[in-house]
């Protein structure tokens, strides 16, 4: 099809092809300036990928870890940036503040620039493997170029270069949190603040402990058998049942249901008892500012008493 221009004064004749072409071709215009309008108004697009100022003093390459520190634009800077745009600030990850906090950046960003970042998704990452067994990861404090792997943690790692030390990995960032981990109370150590029980006994008590696992032998017995590996815990434990017993006094009553003026009357004393050693718990964990790994678990406490 040939389209030509015509000169004033020449008879006008337009096929019909030319014209649809002439139609398609406005239509095609008015598409396109419609999309311009579109795009030109405020938009809140939510995913993985996140605009990021690397504010931590030094240039950072791909691949690095940045904790979040803030939005680059408050709703007191500017509204409208902040309700249509996420875009953050990150800094050198540093323990508690950015434990669960942070992003891995999608290609260099020096100093001060910014760049893309992914904050939820699949995506490559160092981790310095100190446990093969643990299949989460989390910051490593002080450390830009890598992160962690822990028992738990916000990045769940899906592939992980063999052996220990400084790896390559796959992670899942914003991975559910990791459930909990079966384990067996090994001892108990009184926590000195919390007696103020009847007779200033003990009322809470920190715990250890090791992962266990459950099968079934030859004769149908249950057998618990400990985690090659697996999670150990020294005095790293907390029973959930007993926080707040150290504040019971006269008129109240335990965690685990038994009352003050039941342990401290006038025929009969009791005491309550920390979770026994060999009892199986399902324990919740958590890590500190350093990485380091507790519990917590729910198990009512038993008492002892004898007769005045």
């Amino acid at each position: 099809m040939s389209l030509k221009k015509v000169k004033s004064g020449d008879t006008l004749r337009i096929p019909a092809h030319t014209f649809n072409t002439f139609i398609d071709a406005a239509r095609d215009f008015r598409s396109r300036q419609q999309g311009r309008a579109q795009n030109a108004q405020p938009g809140f697009r939510q995913n993985g990928i996140v605009l990021v100022k690397n504010a931590s003093g030094s240039d950072r390459g791909r691949f690095n870890v940045l904790g979040i520190d803030s939005p680059i634009f408050t709703p007191t800077d500017n509204e409208e940036e902040f309700k249509n745009r996420v875009a953050l600030s990150g800094v050198t990850p540093a323990g508690a503040d950015h434990t669960g906090k942070f992003v891995i950046l999608l290609e260099p960003i020096a100093n001060n620039e910014i760049g893309l970042a992914c904050v939820h998704g699949v995506c490559p990452v160092k981790i310095d493997v100190t446990d093969e067994d643990q299949q989460y990861a989390d910051i490593s404090n002080g450390e830009a170029g890598k992160l962690k792997n822990s028992c738990t943690g916000a990045a769940q790692i899906l592939w992980v270069e063999p052996g220990t030390g400084e790896k390559w990995a796959i992670v899942r960032l914003g991975a559910p949190e990791a459930g909990p981990v079966l384990v067996k109370i090994t001892g108990s150590s009184a926590i000195a603040t919390a007696n103020n029980g009847p007779g200033s006994t003990t009322t809470e008590w920190t715990y250890s402990g090791e992962q266990v696992k459950e099968s079934v032998n030859e004769s149908g017995d249950q057998v618990w058998s400990t985690v090659t590996g697996g999670l150990t815990f020294t005095n790293k434990l907390f029973n959930r049942m007993e926080y707040g017993n150290r504040s019971v006094v006269a008129g109240g009553t335990f965690k685990n249901g038994v009352k003050f003026d039941d342990l401290d009357d006038n025929d009969w004393t009791g005491q309550l008892q920390p979770i026994q050693s060999a009892c199986v718990v399902a324990v919740q964990t958590f890590m500190d500012s350093e990485n380091n790994v507790y519990g917590t678990f729910e198990s009512p406490n038993g008492i002892t008493g004898s007769c005045d």
